[in-house]
């Protein structure tokens, strides 16, 4: 099943990162696809010592930089519509590589909401879609409600949301 793609699709991945970086290199392996058990002790206390830690962990930063990777070359070709739905099946994919995580889902459905906004021509609103994103999360997966994850990931970005206007005098 959807298990067994992901798993062999993941593997595949990690091959090719391998011979495009070598094998001593797991830091690509880590920032991509979320293998850190092949990082060297050392590396992942490095992280740790400079705070940084947090960057190992696959998470809206590394869902924004991959979308923003894979529509930087789109917007040239292609209108926003056909972006949209490369988009959102590239980000599809991606959740399901990263087993649904709940920064991942939460991450790519804003980028899904906000590129639809940008169809319809709408001004953007984060708390709006950060509530969207909020809602169908819990409709497929009413537990993640509970999961620490899902709160931290939703928090956190509330938090920016609601706080950044606020700071920056608005």
């Amino acid at each position: 099943g959807l298990f067994s793609l992901t798993y062999g699709v993941r593997a595949w991945l990690d091959q090719r990162i391998r011979a495009v970086f070598g094998t001593e290199n797991a830091l690509p392996e880590a920032l991509l696809i979320g293998v850190r058990n092949n990082l060297p002790p050392e590396e992942a206390q490095a992280f740790r010592d400079v705070g940084l830690a947090h960057l190992l962990a696959i998470s809206g930063l590394h869902v924004g930089l991959l979308a923003g990777a894979l529509l930087l070359p789109l917007r040239l070709w292609t209108d926003r519509k056909t972006q949209l739905c490369v988009l959102a099946g590239f980000l599809l994919c991606y959740c399901a590589l990263l087993d649904f995580s709940a920064p991942v889902v939460r991450a790519s459905l804003l980028m899904v909401i906000a590129a639809g906004r940008r169809i319809v021509r709408r001004a953007p609103d984060p708390l709006t879609a950060l509530a969207a994103a909020f809602l169908l999360i819990l409709v497929f997966r009413p537990l993640d409600l509970f999961s620490a994850s899902f709160q931290l990931s939703f928090c956190a970005v509330l938090g920016l949301v609601t706080l950044l206007p606020a700071m920056e005098g608005r």
